[in-house]
């Protein structure tokens, strides 16, 4: 996983190393629970104060981590967003945190440092609830206790390939969609599954496993509905290795000591991680293969250190006494909650930063104020009921993912517009986004009202994040068939290609003092797919906004505002520009 996140692995499924860790966090903590329950000896405080030890003392220095290097790094646009993920970390719910903060422009996931402790959210949370169930269940039906966790499992699972697809944020943070993960790991503690006795199908068994870990690393992709039903491939595989992996061949692999070694600071290296990965990036320092690996490196070190310094002393029940623990996790979360609320109630903190630095970091701002009004995030709708902007009977529509939206606000200075937006959904006939429910339903209720003969729309504006899509199934039929739907209703389509962009935030680079252009060299061979692939569309009306900006190199100022207000999404600044080039080129009227 670490290596996915500094984009060193070269596969795309890294991040499935949190479905393994699920399965192996609900097979130790559930065997714990039982274990000690049918001798008598189960303790909620005792089970909380090893629970506090092992989380509390690596988790707080890494939060107090973040607030520091983001008091020098941060923007205020970024800083706003940190307070939450600190509360949410510190308080056992960022998990929830998360998903309330998710959505398409919700901040970038390479904004958060803290967007890796959602994964300890769910399993604290599944701390809270399993060892009320687990005793409750043994001391008054213990017979119904593997009844209990194989249906809740099932539930879990289902819940998970249900909303996966129709509520993916949801499905991807929130404990029910993801416990059957974790009850998995129960059921191979409970014994449910019988180990097998013969060493060569334990040997095979181990393998599989590992071989299904691996394989959903390589196939795994962050297109698939996640976890949903392909989450079962690693939880799988996990449960086969802990099943049959004692005494096998394959296990001894896994006892190796530097494989053991890592296990030992693997918590401590999956907390400082991605924080360093994130300001690494943030701050421009993240260029490269050579770079990615020495924060990698630099990780192992700061883990080993957290774990030998911070881990051990307070597991260590001689050297730190519950009480310590106890008052002293008190005490870091009400530091943590003081200064995430004080920035909180600063907005940011912008007094950090010089009037010049404040001025380009409020382009990530600059949008439609239409944005949030207009822009449709999720669900279906009434497709007549769609934003109309300016003033009077729209004839124009742009149709568009979120690529379009300060396109249309930008028209509508000159002519009525029917703006018709949806998250992730490029207008393709047909295409299927996992990350944008409904699409292909929304797509199809477009292009029925835009055909539809009481219709006033004439001109059809087709826009959509290019190079995101270009190579996604479905997209290049379906966007083809659009046009040509619309083209042989007599309607006019105007297709406009992406403007270039150096795929890095632009906002934040020129306030740290970045160069105000980029070399087109950069963009070129995206532009070119783009624009090949255009000019086979049945529409000759193709806008290609590259040339207001470029020449040899593309400008990042606009009458002195970025031309970009996060990594590719057109200002609405630059959105003014390019819509009245249109205006003027397509005599565009009311």
């Amino acid at each position: 996983m670490v290596l996915y996140h500094a984009g060193l692995l070269g596969w795309s499924g890294g991040f499935i190393g949190v479905d393994v860790f699920f399965v192996i966090s609900g097979y130790l903590i559930t065997g714990i629970i039982y274990r000690e329950s049918i001798q008598n000896r189960f303790s909620f405080i005792d089970f909380y104060d090893r629970r506090l030890r092992r989380i509390m003392p690596a988790l707080l220095c890494v939060v107090l981590f973040v607030l520091a290097g983001a008091s020098l790094l941060f923007l205020p646009r970024e800083m706003r967003v940190l307070p939450g993920q600190v509360i949410g970390a510190v308080t056992f719910v960022a998990n929830i945190v998360l998903w309330r903060q998710s959505g398409y422009f919700a901040p970038a996931a390479d904004e958060l440092p803290l967007l890796h402790i959602w994964s300890l959210g769910v399993e604290e949370q599944f701390y809270i609830f399993a060892p009320v169930l687990i005793i409750g269940i043994l001391r008054w039906a213990p017979r119904l206790l593997i009844p209990f966790v194989v249906i809740a499992t099932i539930l879990s699972f289902a819940l998970s390939v249900v909303f996966s697809s129709r509520m993916p944020d949801a499905s991807f943070y929130l404990l029910p969609t993801r416990a059957w993960e974790l009850a998995a790991g129960s059921l191979v503690s409970l014994a449910v599954l019988p180990r097998p006795s013969n060493r060569v199908v334990r040997e095979l068994a181990t393998v599989a496993g590992l071989a299904l870990i691996v394989g959903g690393v390589v196939f795994i992709g962050p297109e698939m509905a996640f976890p949903g039903a392909i989450a079962a491939v690693p939880v799988i595989g996990s449960v086969l290795v802990i099943l049959c992996g004692d005494g096998t061949k394959a296990g001894a692999a896994l006892a190796w000591r530097p494989v053991r070694g890592l296990g030992l600071i693997s918590y401590s290296l999956y907390l400082w991680h991605w924080p360093l990965i994130v300001f690494a990036d943030y701050g421009g320092w993240l260029e490269g293969r050579l770079s990615a690996v020495l924060v990698v490196l630099i990780s192992i070190v700061i883990a080993w250190l957290s774990w030998r310094f911070v881990e051990r002393p307070f597991r260590d029940r001689t050297r730190v006494r519950r009480s310590g623990v106890f008052y002293g996790s008190a005490a870091g979360v009400l530091v943590a909650v003081t200064l995430a609320g004080w920035i909180q109630t600063t907005d940011g903190w912008p007094t950090r930063w010089s009037d010049t630095i404040l001025r380009f970091a409020a382009a990530g701002e600059d949008v439609s104020p239409a944005r949030d009004r207009c822009h449709r995030m999720s669900g279906l709708g009434d497709i007549a009921e769609s934003c109309v902007l300016g003033s009077g009977v729209p004839t124009t529509a742009v149709w568009s993912d979120s690529h379009g939206v300060e396109l249309a606000y930008g028209l509508s200075e000159y002519v009525p517009v029917q703006q018709i937006s949806y998250t992730s959904c490029a207008p393709a006939l047909g295409m299927d986004r996992i990350r944008s429910f409904q699409c292909r339903e929304h797509n199809d209720l477009v292009l029925a009202y835009l055909l539809d003969p009481a219709s006033d729309i004439d001109t059809v504006i087709l826009s959509a994040w290019f190079e995101d899509v270009l190579e996604k199934d479905g997209f290049r039929g379906g966007f083809a068939d659009t046009v040509d739907r619309l083209t042989e209703a007599g309607l006019r389509v105007i297709v406009v290609s992406q403007l270039p962009n150096p795929g890095y935030l632009v906002p934040i680079h020129l306030a740290r003092g970045g160069d105000v252009s980029f070399a087109f060299d950069e963009f070129a061979e995206r532009h070119a797919a783009i624009t090949a692939y255009l000019e086979t569309l049945a529409t000759p009306l193709i806008f290609d906004p590259a040339p207001l900006i470029c020449d040899e190199a593309c400008e990042l100022l606009v009458d002195g505002a970025p031309v970009i207000f996060d990594r590719h999404h057109p200002s609405m600044s630059m959105a003014t520009v390019i819509a009245e080039s249109l205006v003027e080129r397509y005599d565009l009227k009311p």
